[in-house]
C-alpha cells in the first residue's frame, strides 16, 4: 500500500499519523531522509485505522505502509517508545586527488 503526500503535512487529529508526519518533516528540513519507522502496537493500530479509513479498499497484508517513500511498520510488542526511526544511509563521499 502506497500513500504519497508531498510537502508540509497538515495536522490530521490522529496522533500516530501526526507523529509520523512530524518525524518525516523534521529530517526532510535537515536534508536527511527517513527510511523506516516502527510504531508500537497502540500507535500502529491508530495509524492503520486512519489509512484504512482514508483509503477505502486498501489492504495491509504484512502490516506495512509505504508513506511518501518511508516504510511504516508495526514494531515489536516489547518496544518501549511509541516511534523508532531509521535514516537512509548516505552515499559515501569520494574525494579525487590529482
Amino acid at each position: 500500500m502506497t500513500m504519497i503526500k508531498k510537502g508540509p503535512y497538515k495536522p490530521t487529529g490522529n496522533i500516530a499519523v501526526d507523529m509520523v508526519a512530524a518525524c518525516i518533516n523534521h529530517y526532510t528540513r535537515q536534508g536527511k531522509r527517513v527510511a523506516y519507522i516502527r510504531l508500537d502496537a497502540i500507535h500502529w493500530t491508530m495509524f492503520k485505522g486512519y489509512v484504512l479509513e482514508t483509503t477505502p479498499g486498501c489492504e495491509l497484508p504484512n502490516d506495512e505502509v509505504d508513506f511518501d517513500g518511508v516504510t511504516i511498520a508495526k514494531g515489536s510488542s516489547l518496544q518501549i517508545k511509541p516511534l523508532y526511526w531509521e535514516l537512509a544511509a548516505e552515499a559515501p563521499k569520494v574525494y579525487l586527488m590529482n
